[in-house]
């Protein structure tokens, strides 16, 4: 594309022809990356209990990536490679992503500790889920519920 304006700036007398190429160009990359994340609806369907599952049941401590794939009837290697190429990301950074968008609401509420947010969220220690709550929104849940207090923008803090 910039080279695309930096032609057209330049105004050579081929520019029509060099601009509809790089157009091309472009279309052609962007089909290329369309067709990487295209998951054929049959693999899809497989892909669905553990949807579901997941869910309703990111919180809890039991939904482990072989509970889900085992809920799909597939093994936990195919589970993961075609939720992954679905999503973008594995099943388990979804879960997490999941979990911490979930706090970030709860804590957010001021109706919660951190250490009964860490349990709601499915995190049997509290350090554990103040650890991954910091790496994911680059705040610890603290320093997040502070934040909150003097209503500073939330959005601020997506996940990373």
């Amino acid at each position: 594309f910039k080279n695309s304006v930096f032609v057209f700036c330049k105004a050579d007398e081929d520019i029509n022809l060099i601009i509809t190429k790089n157009l091309y160009d472009i279309l052609l990359q962007f089909k290329k990356e369309i067709q990487k994340l295209y998951v054929p609806s049959n693999k899809m369907l497989l892909l669905k209990p553990a949807l579901d599952r997941m869910n309703a049941n990111y919180f809890k401590t039991d939904c482990t990536v072989e509970a889900l794939s085992e809920a799909c009837g597939i093994s936990v290697a195919y589970f993961r490679r075609i939720f992954t190429k679905k999503f973008g990301i594995g099943p388990k950074e979804y879960l997490i992503g999941r979990r911490i968008n979930y706090a970030k609401k709860l804590l957010a509420s001021k109706q919660f500790t951190i250490s009964e947010v860490a349990e709601i969220c499915g995190y049997s220690e509290p350090c554990h889920f103040s650890r991954e709550f910091a790496r994911r929104t680059g705040i610890s849940p603290r320093n997040f519920q502070s934040l909150e207090k003097t209503n500073i923008e939330l959005s601020t803090f997506e996940e990373k």
